[in-house]
């Protein structure tokens, strides 16, 4: 019989995941290792069991069962662990290697004494048939020839091992220790606190001898990972996207540092074709979004990126040359995370007309005129052009969701979860410049406010929180919201079709005259009520269930 225990008013216990890896032989050793860690101590531990057997285990193992093949290397194997947990610290158990009752609760208090080790390991204990201890494993040997077993007492934050290799040749464990170990960020308990029969330790010694000789055949033997991972999504023009590669090639940072993602969004020709036999100083590598969708690629690049830090640019987007510099340093300033968006500069574009001025100076195509420097904002500011974020705070609300995808709807849900799950803002940094050649039109401006309000509605419906709806103050009665915005947008074409033609026909009286924007006063007031109807237009659209393309322009 199980008995369940209410926690309800007890302290909080450390949430640990401890990720098992089964592989076929070894099943007979599993009920052994979930009976130590059902004994674990002070902590709260979801197992997760990484089935890699041919045949496969059964379901009633009372913890989380992780179904993979035998095909499945070591490491997709633990990057697989981590999408079904969602602790923030990992142990790796070992099957055939026991643990005292105090192992996870001893190695969670060494990583909260110190915050810049990523991983911790332990001594091993050996011992004769008869349980007598006859030796000690010290795994700080690893840069050499690795202790046999090392990986069974390690306990590793998130972030870090969501950065361990997927190559089914290499031991990527210690390739992964090895590139933490140079940067300083692994610590070690001499306190033994994991048991071993010496004849197991032993039949391994051979492989560990080999798993050294690989990592020092790598030249040099640890790589440094870059600090930011860039990721652009293209959908239109392959210039532009070369203009924004050769702006990358210049920057102050150096190149080992950073890394680019390209997302091919339906590009004709295909990046891959357009790109090929270019030359850049980076490492640059391009996702194919055909199968998948954009949104969806997007979050492949996300889960393949290196670097703590990810950079959003748009594909026909140029960055300063200090613009990934500033970058990091706006995210070493602060103590807590955010997301760092800089600005966006429309080059060599004069201002012909009045709705040329609104668009590039007022928030009527975007929300950075009308931001100030250092000042937070709301998530649902979030807009993945030249804009920055933790690589682990994307992970954690599950990255970008699919089902909001298109002229930035997937944007600002994202950044409404970021600061829901995790108080993110977002933070304006006019000195991190980017720019761009191509103004947004008129035309854009429309879709744009659909866009928004399509993605306001079905945030609201998704997160069932109606304030969204109202910007987060109190709402009304729903049935009093819906029937003043079907009263307002509902017959409202003619009126849109008259006030879009009396712009039209200013503006081009402005652009003959040369002047410029003459008749800002006229059309401003105009404009707004477009943009008006148009966000209702968007509501109601969502509400009936009408996808975002069916509502934006496809020219």
């Amino acid at each position: 019989m199980t008995t369940q225990i209410d926690h309800t008013d007890a302290p909080s216990l450390p949430f640990i995941a401890a990720f098992v890896q089964v592989v076929d032989g070894e099943e007979s050793l599993l009920p052994v290792a979930l009976h130590d860690l059902r004994h674990q101590r002070d902590v709260d531990l979801d197992i997760v069991i990484l089935d890699r057997t041919t045949a496969g285990l059964p379901e009633d193992l009372g913890a989380t069962l992780v179904r993979l093949g035998p095909d499945t290397s070591v490491g997709e194997a633990h990057r697989a662990g981590l999408n079904h947990t969602r602790a923030q610290i990992v142990a790796w158990h070992t099957l055939g290697v026991r643990n005292l009752p105090t192992r996870m609760r001893i190695q969670w208090e060494a990583l909260e004494a110190d915050e810049g080790i990523a991983m911790v390991t332990t001594n091993l204990v050996l011992t004769d048939e008869l349980g007598r201890i006859v030796a000690m494993a010290d795994p700080k040997r690893a840069l050499e020839a690795p202790t046999p077993l090392w990986q069974s007492g390690v306990m590793i934050r998130r972030p870090s091992l969501a950065r361990i290799g997927r190559s089914g040749d290499l031991p990527v464990e210690l390739f992964l220790y090895c590139r933490l170990r140079a940067h300083g960020r692994t610590g070690h308990i001499a306190e033994p606190i994991c048991i071993v029969e010496e004849s197991r330790f032993e039949a391994l010694r051979r492989q560990s001898v080999t798993d050294a000789a690989a990592v020092h055949r790598i030249q040099p033997p640890v790589e440094q990972p870059p600090a930011v991972t860039v990721i652009a999504t293209a959908t239109d023009s392959i210039a532009g996207v070369r203009r924004m590669l050769a702006a990358l090639a210049t920057q102050e940072l150096a190149p080992d540092r950073f890394e680019v993602l390209l997302v091919d969004g339906g590009m004709v020709p295909p990046l891959t074709v357009a790109l090929s036999g270019i030359e850049v100083p980076f490492r640059l590598d391009i996702i194919l979004s055909e199968s998948i969708g954009v949104t969806a690629a997007r979050n492949v690049a996300v889960h393949a990126a290196r670097g703590d830090i990810l950079v959003f640019l748009g594909a026909d987007v140029q960055p300063a040359p200090d613009n990934l510099t500033r970058h990091i340093e706006r995210h070493r300033d602060g103590s807590t995370p955010r997301s760092v968006m800089g600005e966006i500069e429309i080059k060599g574009t004069p201002i012909h007309d009045s709705v040329d001025h609104l668009t590039q100076t007022t928030s009527v195509a975007s929300i950075r005129p009308e931001m100030r420097p250092g000042a937070a904002y709301r998530g649902q500011a979030f807009c993945s052009t030249n804009i920055s974020v933790p690589r682990e705070c994307v992970l954690r609300i599950g990255g970008f969701d699919t089902a909001f995808s298109g002229l930035g709807a997937e944007d600002v849900e994202i950044g409404l979860r970021l600061e829901r799950v995790l108080g993110m803002n977002v933070i304006f940094d006019p000195d991190i410049r980017a720019t761009r050649r191509s103004p947004v039109d008129i035309q854009g401006v429309i879709d744009r406010q659909r866009a928004l309000g399509w993605c306001t509605q079905r945030m609201a419906r998704k997160h069932e929180d109606p304030s969204i709806l109202f910007g987060g103050s109190e709402p009304p009665p729903l049935a009093d919201f819906w029937a003043a915005i079907q009263g307002e947008v509902i017959g409202c074409g003619d009126e849109v079709d008259d006030l879009m033609a009396r712009i039209r026909t200013l503006c081009d009286s402005e652009r003959a005259q040369g002047d410029g924007p003459r008749y800002l006063d006229e059309i401003e007031p105009m404009l707004q009520r477009v943009c008006e109807l148009e966000f209702g237009r968007g509501l109601l659209s969502a509400r009936a269930g009408m996808p975002l393309e069916a509502i934006v322009s496809t020219d």
